[in-house]
């Protein structure tokens, strides 16, 4: 989510590319998907806050 933060700052690609060690496509692959990472996020923190075990939701095969 960091990532995310960075990009909506409008940190250059590059920036990040080198803070993270990424290449570009990769880059531009967060930045395109960011709504849906965003969305998968909120919904994981939610889950994983009512969690009785403490340890998280448990993982849902992402393809």
């Amino acid at each position: 989510m960091e990532l995310i933060r960075k990009l909506e700052k409008e940190a250059s690609d590059t920036s990040v590319c080198e803070e993270y060690g990424m290449v570009k496509q990769t880059v531009a692959n967060f930045s395109k998907s960011k709504d849906k990472l965003v969305e998968y996020s909120a919904k994981y923190c939610e889950d994983a806050s009512s969690s009785k075990s403490g340890k998280g939701a448990p993982r849902k095969n992402v393809v």
